[in-house]
């Protein structure tokens, strides 16, 4: 994983969040998987999903508009992460990165 963020880069509880990632292999990547927790206040919840292929090559939670990821309500802390496995096995997890829902 090269690079992975989310859009809009600072979201409100109006906005759809999309996750992103490009992802350098020398073997056929056999899937990409996004999982991410959330915390507001007492409320914990957590979602995963598949990552499908975009034109321009990234990987995207949302590309073709079809919403996978909710809406978070306003003051939700989301942390998020990406896993990556290739055709041979290898199984690639990375960092975790955190936002907070304006």
């Amino acid at each position: 994983v090269t690079n992975f963020y989310h859009i809009p880069e600072n979201p409100t509880s109006n906005d759809v969040v999309e996750f992103r990632a490009t992802i350098q292999n020398n073997t056929e990547i056999l899937l990409v998987d996004y999982t991410y927790e959330t915390i507001r206040g007492i409320s914990r919840g957590s979602g995963s999903g598949s990552m499908q292929i975009t034109e321009n090559g990234e990987y995207s939670s949302n590309p073709y508009g079809i919403r996978d990821v909710p809406k978070f309500l306003s003051g939700t802390q989301v942390t998020y992460w990406i896993v990556v496995k290739d055709t041979t096995g290898n199984l690639v997890k990375s960092q975790k990165k955190t936002f907070n829902v304006q």
